[in-house]
């Protein structure tokens, strides 16, 4: 199986706690769990 190659900026990481903005947080946290699982590779 191919894997997408994705570029993350560094601040997405910073997406992970914004509490300010919950839905662009929890899709943060959706988009890491999927990076945990391997999903991609990744370069930050």
């Amino acid at each position: 199986m191919n894997k997408i190659k994705i570029y993350l900026d560094t601040s997405v990481i910073s997406h992970l706690e914004a509490a300010e903005t919950p839905e662009r947080m929890q899709d943060t946290i959706d988009l890491w769990q999927e990076l945990i699982w391997g999903q991609y590779i990744v370069t930050i």
